[in-house]
This record gives C-alpha cells, sequence and structure tokens, in this order.
C-alpha cells in the first residue's frame, strides 16, 4: 500500500482533501480521503445478494480478470456454478487481486434464468430479444480477460456448447489467454475431444477445484 500526505480529488466525494490511502488500478493511482472507504462491489441473482467489500490494495499490481464460460441455458445449474466460484473467490475479490467476469450476471440473462422455455425454445428467445448482440458482447468480455474458467460437464442434448467452443477458441487462438476447464466427472465429447484439449490448459472436476487452482496460480506474479 502506498501512504501519501499531499491534497488530491477524493475519487469518491470528489472533494478536495487529505489523502491518506492509494489504490492502485492498473497504470494510474485511485485516492480516497479519510472519511470514504473503497465502493462495495455487489453481485446480485434472484433471491440472493453477495456483498464483497474490497480491503485495501497492498501490493502494486493489476487485479486478474477471469471470465465464467459454459453453458447458459434453462438449467439453473448453468448459472449456479458460477455463484459458486463467485463466492469460493470472494476473499481474493475483497483484496482486490481477482475480477469475476460472469456472462450471467445481468439483468437479461438472470430474466432467463426461470423462463419457461427449453432446449432450442429457450436459444429462440434469447435470440429474440437480443438480435446478435449476445456474440459481440461476450467476445469483448473475453478480450478483457487474461484467464477463462470454462465448465465442461453442464450440457444436455438439446442444447450444445457451441458458444462455449467458440469462446475456447477465442482464448486459445485470439487472445492466448490460459484455460482451467471443469469437467464434473463427466465423461464426453466436450471433456475429452482433442481440439477442445488444445484450447484447455487444465482440467479439475470441480468448482471448487477451479477456485483453488486460481488462487495458487494466477493471483500473484
Amino acid at each position: 500500500m502506498t501512504t501519501v500526505s499531499n491534497v488530491q480529488h477524493c475519487v469518491s466525494c470528489r472533494k478536495i482533501k487529505k489523502v491518506n490511502m492509494t489504490l492502485v488500478h492498473s497504470d494510474s493511482y485511485i485516492f480516497y480521503c479519510e472519511d470514504c472507504s473503497p465502493e462495495k462491489t455487489t453481485t446480485i441473482f434472484p433471491g440472493k445478494t453477495i456483498n464483497i467489500e474490497p480491503d485495501v490494495i497492498e501490493f502494486n499490481k493489476k487485479a486478474n480478470y477471469v471470465y465464467l464460460a459454459g453453458n447458459i441455458s434453462d438449467d439453473v445449474r448453468t448459472y449456479e456454478w458460477r455463484e459458486e466460484f463467485t463466492l469460493l473467490v470472494a476473499d481474493v475479490i475483497r483484496q482486490g487481486r481477482l475480477k469475476v467476469v460472469d456472462p450471467c450476471a445481468n439483468p437479461f440473462n438472470q430474466s432467463l434464468k426461470y423462463t419457461d422455455e427449453r432446449g432450442l425454445d429457450f436459444t429462440r428467445e434469447a435470440v429474440r430479444r437480443s438480435q446478435k448482440l449476445l456474440r459481440a458482447k461476450d467476445y469483448q468480455l473475453v478480450k478483457m480477460c487474461n484467464l477463462m474458467v470454462a465448465n465442461l460437464g453442464l450440457y444436455s442434448l438439446e442444447k450444445p456448447m457451441i458458444g462455449t467452443v467458440q469462446e475456447l477458441g477465442w482464448a486459445r487462438d485470439i487472445f492466448y489467454i490460459p484455460v482451467i476447464g471443469i469437467t464434473m466427472g463427466e465423461d464426453s465429447i466436450y471433456t475429452n475431444h482433442s481440439w477442445i484439449d488444445e484450447c484447455v490448459s487444465a482440467k479439475v472436476e470441480t468448482v471448487e477445484d477451479a477456485a483453488n487452482m486460481v488462487k495458487e496460480f494466477f493471483l500473484d506474479y
């Protein structure tokens, strides 16, 4: 942590005050006065709120951004594993060492979570509402990250993981970012296909295993 005693604009209250704490973000400094604290990072799901209060960043480095890839369907488990992962890494999110990029944590996807549509009808409903926005949006989300965690074990015959396979290709061939694949103990074409293996840097069985691997390998240089 960098402590300074000069006068700066506080980024929270915008008043010119003596600054006693500096948070480092990318290559710039963010100044908070004595009366202000870092804003809360809040991820909201229907019926559930995860409040993560950031701690003081005690080192000078950029946070890692992890994208949570995998099927998004009428199966609520495709949402729940992402929520579980976010909770498992909540301690390092508080420290400012990790940012979770969850493509389901937005009003559009949450509105589809409890839809009555199934299989292909689910996909048609998503396309009807979003038109051609989603692929371009997810491409930009993957682009901003330096790590991907992909759940390869949750899929259905009615909704194959076409989008996830494209995201794996972007990670491997365009952005050159590592991918941790979660198999969920499944033996399938998604967990064992040679082309997918080319895109996956490491495989684990559970969401907890993936969270632990992120903490072990991707928080410190």
